[in-house]
């Protein structure tokens, strides 16, 4: 991963809170009728994703986080994108018809490998969501994963058009999102206990009170353990995004 890599930064939500009210409002009709002429956003939707997103929010009632992802599930269908309600995840339409999401989709389809346990993993909470994309953005870099400043538990892991969607082997295709996954379940530890936070790129900061003192290893938790090997690297000038 290369932290000066070019990304465009996350953008804000651009729905208003109207558009969620609504959202909540309708999770609970009978029926998905009232979308079809409400608002613009609705009218560009077809009535099984629109029934989909409905769905989604009757099994998490009145809980915000449920409420912006689906917001965010509008916006990607909208833009020709796919969405996992099942796994929370999105595939941007730079995503959805390529090579690397039959991979994708082969490997998740196996519930015994680390790649649909992780993914499982991020289905287990309303607050963790994935989206996965393609472009020339990210230099020679394989694949690389970013947090979003905006919104916590969120994370877009890119893929290189060139080198592994055009030009790459499934092998290579394999190996870069299992790699960009396990970036991601890391990225949502640290975050939880918060130790990192998120620049205005999407690239990981550290964000916790490091100790000026030697620790005593053997009196921390694993969490802490963790939290204190990575003060000491910060120390060192060794911590880096990689």
């Amino acid at each position: 991963m290369n932290q000066n890599s070019s990304y465009q930064p996350y953008r804000p939500l651009h729905h208003t809170g109207a558009v969620v009210n609504t959202l909540v409002r309708d999770s609970k009709a009978s029926t998905p009728a009232f979308f079809n002429g409400h608002n613009n956003t609705y009218a560009l939707l077809k009535t099984e994703q629109i029934t989909n997103i409905l769905a989604f929010l009757n099994q998490h009632p009145d809980n915000p986080e449920a409420q912006k992802f689906a917001i965010v599930a509008m916006e990607a269908l909208e833009n020709n994108g796919e969405v996992d309600f099942e796994n929370k995840v999105i595939l941007d339409s730079s995503f959805k018809n390529s090579i690397t999401k039959c991979i994708h989709d082969k490997m998740k389809s196996n519930t015994n490998n680390i790649y649909s346990k992780m993914l499982n993993y991020f289905n287990s909470s309303t607050q963790k969501n994935i989206t996965f994309s393609i472009n020339n953005s990210i230099g020679s870099d394989w694949g690389i994963t970013h947090g979003n400043p905006q919104v916590l538990n969120d994370y877009n892991i890119i893929i290189n058009q060139n080198n592994i969607e055009t030009n790459g082997s499934n092998l290579m295709r394999y190996v870069t999102l299992c790699h960009e996954l396990i970036h991601a379940f890391m990225y949502d530890a640290l975050e939880d206990v918060g130790v990192i936070t998120f620049d205005s790129t999407g690239s990981p900061i550290l964000n916790v009170n490091c100790p000026t003192n030697n620790v005593n290893l053997n009196n921390q938790n694993i969490k802490d353990r963790f939290v204190s090997l990575i003060c000491a690297m910060n120390s060192a000038g060794t911590l880096t995004q990689d």
